[in-house]
């Protein structure tokens, strides 16, 4: 793959296709009607798997956001108006609702642009035992118990 060109995979019949191609052309229009562009790549078939006419879906490296955090996508509740928001448990154990930005939701997980910083705990079920103010004991993901200091280090819970 030459250096600087997109990085392309390819989904065939939800199969993912293990050789990386490279984006050659991208139409700068929208199919109004479909919501489609046209692209167009290369990829090497050294066993002859891709054939001419194949529908594939594709997907297209567009960039790293550094930035972003990304949460399991049943943590994201919508708002009356469809905004996003997610509850998450402050450093005295009180749950709050905090309202996020999405930007995609990748391999079951939403990357949130603003919103949330690193260390914040999300909830991410139990929604209906529980409302915003409410004291909780919250259980990681892996199932410890966490403590009041456990909040100070990075994890998406």
């Amino acid at each position: 793959m030459s250096k600087g060109a997109a990085k392309v995979r390819l989904i065939v019949d939800g199969w993912k296709y293990p050789l990386d191609g490279r984006l050659l052309f991208s139409e700068a229009k929208v199919d109004a009607s479909t919501g489609q562009v046209t692209l167009r790549g290369e990829f090497p078939n050294p066993n002859g798997e891709l054939l001419p006419g194949m529908y594939v879906r594709v997907m297209i490296e567009q960039g790293v956001d550094t930035d972003a955090i990304a949460i399991p996508e049943q943590a994201v509740q919508r708002g009356p108006n469809g905004s996003s928001e997610v509850y998450i448990v402050k450093p005295d154990g009180h749950v709050a609702k905090q309202s996020i930005r999405t930007s995609d939701l990748q391999d079951g997980k939403w990357l949130v642009s603003e919103g949330l910083k690193p260390g914040d705990h999300v909830v991410v079920e139990g929604f209906q035992k529980f409302v915003a103010g409410d004291l909780v004991s919250p259980i990681s993901v892996d199932g410890t118990k966490l403590s009041a200091d456990a909040t100070a280090q990075p994890s998406l819970n």
